[in-house]
């Protein structure tokens, strides 16, 4: 019956932990990778039809050369791609438990990639990779401890 009885200081502690047990432990990082870009990837159509235009617009067939607005919904759609490998490969990784150490190229291929669309695109939704590149960096630190 002794080992059901929490001290108030082990309870508190527990909690402290809990969330950030969940940032490292937890499979949500690649999961979060792979929303923004299914979200990208499928908001391009709607952008496009809010704007009266049609898909062979980011292929520039229509004017022979990108417009201003046409390009930046090309590198939007475009840069969905690697989000979404990038996050496939990422939740693999999560889901045997641990990110594999030393993935410094890749966080920073997807923080290039992050900032390049935050600059090509200030009203984009690249803000939203802010929260999973910190928890990339912050497992990578504990697996690369770890090794």
């Amino acid at each position: 019956m002794a080992q059901f009885f929490i001290h108030k200081e082990v309870a508190s502690d527990r909690r402290r932990k809990g969330f950030i047990s969940f940032v490292v432990e937890g499979r949500w990082v690649g999961r979060w990778i792979m929303a923004v870009a299914s979200f990208q990837l499928l908001s391009v159509p709607l952008i496009l039809a809010q704007r009266g235009e049609s898909l062979s617009v980011l292929t520039g067939i229509d004017a022979g050369e990108w417009g201003a607005g046409s390009s930046q919904v090309a590198w939007y759609f475009l840069y969905s791609f690697p989000l979404l490998i990038v996050g496939l490969f990422v939740d693999r990784d999560e889901k045997r438990g641990a990110l594999p150490p030393y993935q410094e190229t890749l966080i920073s291929m997807v923080i290039v990639m992050s900032l390049f669309g935050v600059i090509l695109i200030p009203m984009s939704i690249f803000w939203l990779m802010i929260p999973p590149l910190f928890g990339l960096i912050l497992k990578n630190k504990i697996s690369n401890d770890c090794y």
